[in-house]
């Protein structure tokens, strides 16, 4: 009965850590897949830019899993190429959300992310302000550049294979991630063991659809280090939108930008990140406007 009760679960994404048994490296392995469809459809995205925006959402899931309580960490990719932007947000408590700019300027029959910079903004509890590190983007896919962010910009050896891909018919067949940091006092010797492993890995594929048992098994198989398991943590693609915190925003705009909307019966408001529509009443949009006037007077 009890497997029943959560046989639900089995196939739900989930970031999972561990930490090696003399606790100088941890690892993060991420299963995203159904985070990354979702994301997907709700952004009426092609194959190719459904595979980077998995990719960039579980690089933020990755490091979101080295924060704590409700902290958030923001991967960006910012380029000249025709993906413009490609952006990763990710909770510690397991909530990820993302979107994809492209630049419409562009026609190029082989859409790519050209020269830029790989940003990555964490929200933590003891900063006043938001903690940001940007490196160039290397040649190479989305876990090299999170890996080089790493060594670049925090000095810490990290090692991660991201994977997603997609069907015939563009769908995300499967979608994760595998992270191992080195902590302080690590060995070198044993940290060239574990890259060695790293790159003998062929896919992530079977380790990410499978339940989470035999996740641990693959991990057991092909990490050089006996580990515990501190948790295991549900993600989904989830964001906190809504129709009042849209309003909240408007009163933020001047007086005048509020009547050229009012004006041009601008009442449709559209979220970046998950590509929900919302709509303003007439009078909604007329009281957003009285109180800002009479803030002003």
């Amino acid at each position: 009965m009890a497997e029943q009760k959560y046989s639900h679960l089995i196939n739900r994404d989930r970031s999972i850590r561990l930490l090696s048994k003399n606790g100088k490296f941890r690892v993060i392995f991420i299963k995203s897949t159904n985070l990354s469809r979702i994301a997907a459809e709700k952004h009426n995205l092609n194959s190719d830019a459904s595979n980077l925006l998995s990719k960039v959402m579980t690089a933020a899931a990755l490091i979101a899993s080295t924060l704590k309580g409700d902290e958030r960490a923001i991967v960006e990719i910012m380029s000249d190429g025709y993906y413009k932007k490609i952006l990763g947000e990710a909770s510690q408590n397991g909530e990820i959300r993302g979107y994809v700019q492209t630049n419409v300027d562009l026609n190029d029959s082989i859409p790519k992310i050209g020269d830029g910079y790989f940003k990555v903004t964490r929200i933590l509890y003891d900063h006043a302000e938001p903690v940001t590190g940007i490196v160039e983007l290397q040649d190479g896919d989305i876990d090299a550049n999170l890996s080089y962010y790493y060594y670049k910009s925090e000095q810490i050896p990290t090692g991660v294979i991201i994977s997603a891909q997609s069907d015939p018919n563009g769908k995300i067949e499967y979608a994760g991630g595998l992270m191992v940091q080195a902590m302080p006092g690590y060995n070198h010797n044993d940290l060239k063991k574990i890259y060695k492993s790293l790159n003998a890995i062929k896919s992530l594929k079977e380790a990410i659809l499978c339940d989470e048992n035999h996740s641990i098994e693959f991990l057991k198989n092909n990490l050089p280090f006996e580990f515990d398991i501190l948790k295991s943590q549900i993600l989904d693609f989830f964001c906190r939108c809504s129709k009042e915190s849209f309003i909240q925003k408007l009163a933020l705009l001047n007086l005048e930008e509020l009547k050229e909307m009012l004006l041009l019966n601008q009442t449709e408001l559209v979220c970046q990140y998950c590509n929900a529509h919302y709509y303003l009443t007439k009078e909604e949009l007329e009281n957003i406007i009285t109180q800002k006037s009479a803030l002003q007077n």
